[in-house]
């Protein structure tokens, strides 16, 4: 089931996600600019940035990157969903984030938590 945006909403979130592909590797700028209008929808809405668990360096999406590296990634969590460029305006579930856009789909190979980007300057 998709994030219940209503078409504004879905019509931003798609535009931001369209300014900031996968390839840019500005997911940051991409999560801050989405929050607001994911908090429209849930006010519980927040930033989540994945990093490499364990002796990993890197993370590593299913989608191509054009050998462009990530040390991290930055998703926004709304309605049980995380969402993001990788996601589309749709979103995915949380329980299924990992196995459908991650090369590597053990959530443990992860760590995963919130972060405040209110007030950061991209």
């Amino acid at each position: 089931m998709a994030i219940p945006w209503n078409s504004e909403q879905r019509e931003s979130v798609a535009a931001i996600q369209q300014s900031y592909p996968p390839k840019s590797g500005r997911c940051e700028d991409a999560a801050r600019e989405t929050l607001p209008v994911a908090r429209d929808l849930d006010p519980a809405a927040s930033a989540v940035r994945i990093e490499p668990a364990g002796h990993a360096r890197f993370v590593v999406p299913k989608a191509p990157l054009d050998e462009a590296l990530w040390r991290f990634h930055v998703t926004v969590e709304a309605r049980a969903h995380h969402v993001d460029a990788l996601t589309g305006p749709d979103g995915t579930p949380v329980a299924e984030y990992f196995s459908a856009h991650w090369e590597c789909t053990e959530a443990e190979a992860y760590r995963v938590f919130h972060v405040d980007l209110e007030g950061e300057a991209p």
